[in-house]
């Protein structure tokens, strides 16, 4: 049994000066225990446990309290969970069996929104004031998310093949209220609830041909059942959906020699039409709130994906080096797509298919080195183009409509040391434009102790 326990705390970063952060400020901690019990010679049972809280606030932070910021973004995650599984060996570990129990409850507050500071209003009557400050109270965003799931796996192996069937089910629900600070409720309380079902099977075949080449093939089928009601944004009755989905992948590894190895492989994926995470953050454009709707016929995203790499490394008891190129394709066809609209009297933003699809392809370079054992040095670069099938509208306005073929949202050159310098800038900027950087340039420090 061992036990865990870790915080961490970082003030926000305004990068280009603008009085706004682009990194926002965290702390968060977390905490949780894992253990095992052998209940037998062949059997292993195994126990995890977790929470942890979160709390980041990015904007113009003159106040701790969000609503009375110029600019404000603000969520508050809190998480606990567990996850439990037993494993039993047979016929000498040629066939293993596994099963998976897991569960975890999300409670989140969120809030999005060009708020009035105190500055603001100074001027202003005091009814007036109380007026305005009750407006930007009513964006706070209460979320609870419940997920259960569990497995079936059975592993068996010979000298050169591994067979690998197994069931899947998970069953979630999530309701987002908007409610006043003090958590009262408005009239459009449970303004999105949703339920998602999805019951899998699949199965994989890893066979080494020979000494030096194994062929690896899989398939997955996903039947997804999705209710969602967001009748308390639009007129739109409960929305249903269902999605069927057959997920091959195939690949392959060859040594070519003792030191070089090269790897290529294919692979089919989808996201369910269905409401994520990201959709139930507000964005802000131009100081405006905008909540994201679904199509009701949606349908699922999905990608072909192709990969191939040449690994070469050498290392000793002490040093070492490797290098790694690697090439990459993927089509991205049915691609979500967010375009504000107007719905009884409000804006919006619709989350549709895309009538165009999308590509990304480029290659990779990674190199390491190891020092010594308590030294190491990585790097790495990748050239990319992100680019849709066919030119596209990304702005519009009365004078003028601008098209785009490019992805928007990556450079197409980027590495180990790439940080973004066109950030938008001001209360009207795009929160949405950040790819870099994930963090400012650190140096981690760790002790491990036996």
């Amino acid at each position: 049994m061992k036990f865990f326990l870790s915080g961490q705390t970082r003030e926000d970063l305004d990068v280009n000066g603008d009085g706004l952060s682009d990194l926002p400020q965290l702390r968060s901690a977390n905490l949780g225990m894992s253990a095992f019990y052998r209940h037998g010679s062949h059997s292993k049972l195994n126990v995890d446990l977790f929470a942890w809280t979160e709390d980041r606030q990015g904007g113009n932070m003159t106040s701790s309290e969000p609503h009375k910021n110029a600019l404000s973004e603000w969520t508050n995650h809190r998480v606990i969970g567990g996850h439990l599984s037993e494993i039993i060996s047979l016929k000498n570990g040629t066939l293993t069996h596994k099963f998976d129990l897991d569960g975890q409850y999300t409670l989140r507050n969120s809030y999005y929104e060009s708020g009035f500071t105190d500055f603001q209003i100074a001027d202003l009557d005091p009814a007036t004031q109380d007026s305005l400050r009750n407006i930007s109270k009513e964006n706070y965003a209460f979320l609870n998310n419940n997920l259960i799931g569990g497995g079936d796996q059975l592993v068996m192996r010979d000298q050169r093949r591994t067979w690998i069937l197994g069931l899947d089910a998970r069953k979630e629900e999530l309701k987002e209220d908007l409610n006043q600070l003090d958590g009262s409720s408005l009239e459009k309380e449970n303004r999105i609830s949703q339920s998602q079902k999805n019951l899998s099977a699949y199965g994989q075949l890893k066979w080494h041909l020979s000494s030096t080449f194994l062929v690896d093939l899989g398939l997955r089928y996903d039947r997804i059942d999705v209710r969602l009601d967001q009748r308390t944004v639009t007129s739109e009755p409960d929305q249903t959906n269902a999605c069927h989905v057959l997920s091959p992948k195939a690949g392959i590894k060859k040594d070519i020699s003792k030191n070089l190895i090269m790897r290529a492989s294919y692979s089919f994926g989808f996201r369910a039409p269905m409401m994520y995470d990201e959709d139930l953050h507000s964005s802000i454009v131009d100081r405006e709130v905008l909540r994201v709707i679904m199509d009701p016929n949606l349908r699922e995203k999905t990608a072909h994906s192709f990969f191939i790499n040449q690994e070469y490394q050498k290392s000793n008891a002490e040093t070492g080096h490797r290098f790694v190129v690697e090439g990459f394709y993927t089509l991205i066809n049915d691609r979500f797509y967010h375009q504000p609209i107007w719905s009884n009297g409000e804006a919006f933003i619709l989350k549709s298919n895309a009538e165009y699809n999308a590509q990304v392809y480029g290659l990779n370079l990674k190199g390491e080195r190891l020092f010594s054992p308590s030294l190491r040095m990585d790097i790495s670069a990748t050239a990319q183009q992100s680019v849709y099938t066919q030119a596209i509208e990304v702005y519009a306005d009365e004078e003028i409509n601008l098209y785009e073929q490019d992805i928007l949202r990556s450079p197409n050159l980027y590495g180990s040391y790439t940080y973004q310098n066109d950030l938008d800038v001001g209360l009207d900027r795009d929160a949405d434009y950040v790819y870099s950087p994930i963090a400012p340039r650190s140096i981690y420090f760790s002790i491990k102790i036996h």
